[in-house]
């Protein structure tokens, strides 16, 4: 539901400067979301350049170079894939990967929280990486979450999330 209503509101506010291209403000959020690329091709007049600028002029939307995207209005922040404890599953796996990545991805978590100032952060897919072990990882996320107690934190399951199950959701603290 949180994430319908931020995406619907994300939607009103570039309506009122880009008119009946709904579906073309749909596919750029998508593509946002997903960390993909866009290219815009069409005949003139068609408000490809005012797309692009309202979204990106910081009144009501804010992109973050730290994969974010903050939508001020909602006090919301929105990430997608975050794979928490992916190095533990490929260690598990033979595959030799340096520590940290995960408490990389927690302390741009908390930047990104520090300069924005959100009430509810939005996990669009890919919470955790795969099967859940008892692992460091599941910690360090917990450390965080109580050092962040105030902020609602939304997730919405992706396809590495399938192995969740509800004791997991209770241990991480977040809404499924």
């Amino acid at each position: 539901a949180d994430i319908a209503r931020a995406h619907d509101d994300l939607c009103a506010q570039i309506e009122k400067r880009i008119v009946g291209q709904r579906k073309v403000v749909e596919h750029l959020l998508t593509a946002l979301f997903a960390r993909g690329h866009c290219l815009f091709v069409g005949v003139p007049g068609l408000a490809k350049t005012l797309l692009i600028t309202t979204l990106g002029d910081g009144t009501e939307v804010c992109l973050y170079g730290e994969r974010a995207l903050a939508v001020t209005a909602e006090r919301c922040v929105l990430i997608a894939d975050l794979h928490l404890g992916k190095e533990d599953l490929f260690r598990r796996g033979g595959i030799s990967v340096p520590q940290g990545p995960t408490q990389r991805d927690l302390d741009r978590l908390t930047e990104l929280i520090a300069l924005s100032a959100p009430e509810r952060l939005l996990v669009l897919g890919d919470f955790v990486h795969g099967a859940i072990f008892d692992a460091p990882w599941l910690a360090a996320w917990q450390r965080w979450r109580s050092a962040h107690r105030e902020l609602s934190v939304v997730v919405v399951a992706g396809n590495h999330d399938r192995h969740v199950e509800a004791a997991h959701v209770a241990a991480f603290d977040v809404e499924w």
